[in-house]
Order: C-alpha cells, then sequence, then structure tokens
C-alpha cells in the first residue's frame, strides 16, 4: 500500500547533494551527473522507505536507472556518493525519523480526531443544550395558549399538532371577518336562506364565552363557527329551531317543516 511520506524542508537547498553531483561527474569516463539526477535517486530511496514505513529501504539501481532514463553504474556511483556523505547507511536512511517526525504519523492523528469527534457527541456544546431547552419551552408555552384574543386563528394543515387539545373561547374574543363572509358561503352552498350573520357572531361569541363545562372548549373554533351559520335561523342562542321539543313533535305529526324558515 503506497504511503505518505514528508518532503522535508531544506531537502531541495541541502548542499551534500551539490557535494554528490559534483563526486559522480568527477570520476572519469562517466556521464555527468546533475543536482536534479541525484535529488530523484534520494526521492526514490524515501519512497522505499516509506513503503516500509520504516528507515530501510530497498535498492534496485536498474531500477531506478530505467526511471532516469541512465546507466546503472551511475545510479548505483550516486547511492555509494549519498552513503560517503552520511545520508544512508547500511540500507537504511539516516535521521529518518527526524524527517519524517514519525511521533506525528497519520495514524497519530486519526485516532486524536476520532476521541476530539467522540468527546463533542457527548458533550454538545452550551449554546446548542440552551437552544434545544428553549424550544422545548416555547412548544410548552404554545399548548397552554388560549385563542387570540382578537381573531382566533385555525390550525391549517400546514402547521399540524399532535395530539390536538381543546382550548376555550376568550371573553374578548371576536369572530373575524372572513370567518362571516365564509359563513355566508356555507349558507348559501347549503341552500339556507340569507341570514345576519353578524349578529350570529355577537351570539357566537357570548354564548361561548359565558359557556361552562367540558363542551366549553374546541379543538378548532372556526368549524364551530361554520356548523353555527348552518344551523343559526336568527334565534337567540344558536339552536337549530326557536321552538320546544313538543312543538317540533307536533310539526312532525302534522308534517310540517322541523326547522322554522
Amino acid at each position: 500500500m503506497s504511503r505518505w511520506f514528508r518532503h522535508y524542508a531544506g531537502m531541495m537547498s541541502d548542499p551534500k547533494f551539490g557535494g554528490v553531483a559534483r563526486r559522480c561527474s568527477n570520476v572519469a569516463g562517466t556521464q555527468r551527473v546533475s543536482r536534479a539526477d541525484v535529488l530523484f535517486v534520494w526521492g526514490c530511496i524515501l519512497e522505499s522507505a516509506a513503503e516500509r514505513n520504516s528507515a530501510e529501504f530497498d535498492w534496485d539501481a536498474d531500477a531506478i536507472g530505467d526511471l532516469l532514463c541512465c546507466d546503472t553504474q551511475l545510479v548505483q556511483r550516486v547511492h555509494d556518493e549519498l552513503e560517503q556523505s552520511g545520508l544512508i547507511e547500511k540500507g537504511r536512511i539516516c535521521k529518518w525519523n527526524d524527517r519524517q517526525f514519525t511521533s506525528d504519523s497519520s495514524t497519530e492523528r486519526s485516532r486524536k480526531h476520532r476521541a476530539t469527534v467522540a468527546q463533542r457527541c457527548a458533550t454538545p456544546p452550551e449554546t446548542e443544550t440552551y437552544t434545544e431547552k428553549k424550544k422545548e419551552e416555547e412548544a410548552r408555552e404554545q399548548d397552554r395558549a388560549p385563542p387570540s384574543s382578537k381573531s382566533p386563528e385555525p390550525r391549517t394543515a400546514s402547521r399540524p399538532k399532535e395530539p390536538r387539545r381543546g382550548t376555550r373561547w376568550p371573553a374578548e374574543a371576536v369572530v373575524p371577518d372572513e370567518w362571516i363572509s365564509e359563513g355566508e358561503a356555507y349558507r348559501e352552498m347549503a341552500g339556507r336562506p340569507a341570514l345576519d350573520l353578524r349578529a350570529e357572531a355577537l351570539k357566537f361569541a357570548n354564548y361561548w364565552a359565558a359557556k361552562s363545562g367540558g363542551s366549553a372548549t374546541k379543538v378548532d373554533w372556526k368549524r364551530t363557527w361554520l356548523n353555527w351559520c348552518l344551523s343559526a335561523n336568527g334565534n337567540t342562542n344558536g339552536s337549530r329551531s326557536g321552538k320546544s321539543q313538543l312543538e317540533q313533535l307536533a310539526d312532525i305529526a302534522r308534517g310540517g317543516p322541523l326547522i322554522d324558515g
């Protein structure tokens, strides 16, 4: 498996490599060796040590000669001069640990990073904890809040709230104008006669503000109002008929209407 290794600072300007190139070029009958050739051979040695993950390296002068497009003997002479300069010794790179900082390996950095992430997950920042607690408190306050005193707003499909709990009609609340318009449209669709729904709105608000008991709470006040509009006939309590039960039974016996028109 290929491994990363450090191109340590000062490698390109190290005078030892210039000396190695000069001494190799001074040998009679040899090809001139440049500083770049020496650095190439040195880089191959560093890569081999990195593959072995140690200061030891594998040496193959023929293979490096093929890469450098030069004679094998020249590559071997560069190797020998590197050894004479104290950069390598018996198949090992001198001061490898100082150049590569093995104590700061990628494995150690990865271990530190995982430990940091795990600690963050175990103990979230105080700001996150504060935000979550604040959201929970706001949600509880919203559940306890009564309908708006000015114009009770219905809960729409885009903002579901489960489980939904009934609320009372506030004493100072009024029926919104748009609810009255919808009530008129509902009566027209149902074939009910036109009626002054503003008067019914006052009756509706007074009736439910004064009512007590479990039936005084509703989950959806807008639908309660629309049902009131459909059953209203101008009487004082919003019931479907102003007649008593006996009068309604008498109408049934005579075949008359069940609801006053």
